[in-house]
């Protein structure tokens, strides 16, 4: 019997977040086994972006709990959003969120209709509320 090799992938910079199949992938685990890391805190930073009913969860895993697991262990809060969220300052372009959270525009902009987070639509550009960003990651962190 072959066996199948453990498949491990590199992560972007570009994304904070990564979903749980990928995170599996990334650490060459099964699902299952990522979930069992999620719910005993293995991954100690992980959240649920889901923007519906919330009997079905969307978790995003913080990257660095998969590239650093020490240092992801020892992270302050407001290390951890602050990644999540990006560097600049101010407002955070809605496609910036999409791509480091992997999440759709659909969800984003749930979120926002359900006053999960807030924001402004500058032209054709959607403008997320760091600050309601910020609480939104602290409010859905899964323990």
């Amino acid at each position: 019997m072959t066996l199948q090799p453990e498949l491990r992938i590199p992560l972007s910079d570009l994304v904070a977040l990564v979903p749980l199949d990928t995170a599996g992938a990334a650490a060459g685990v099964h699902v299952d086994e990522a979930v069992r890391r999620v719910e005993n805190g293995t991954w100690p930073w992980c959240f649920d972006l889901a923007a519906g009913r919330r009997e079905i969860r969307e978790i995003r895993i913080w990257r660095q709990c998969l590239i650093d697991p020490g240092t992801a262990g020892i992270a302050e809060p407001q290390q951890v959003v602050a990644d999540c969220i990006g560097t600049n300052n101010g407002d955070v372009r809605g496609a910036a969120i999409e791509t480091r959270w992997r999440i759709s525009d659909r969800t984003l902009r749930r979120l926002l209709d359900r006053g999960e987070i807030t924001g402004r639509l500058n032209g054709h550009t959607l403008w997320i509320h760091r600050s309601s960003l910020a609480e939104f990651l602290i409010r859905r962190r899964v323990r």
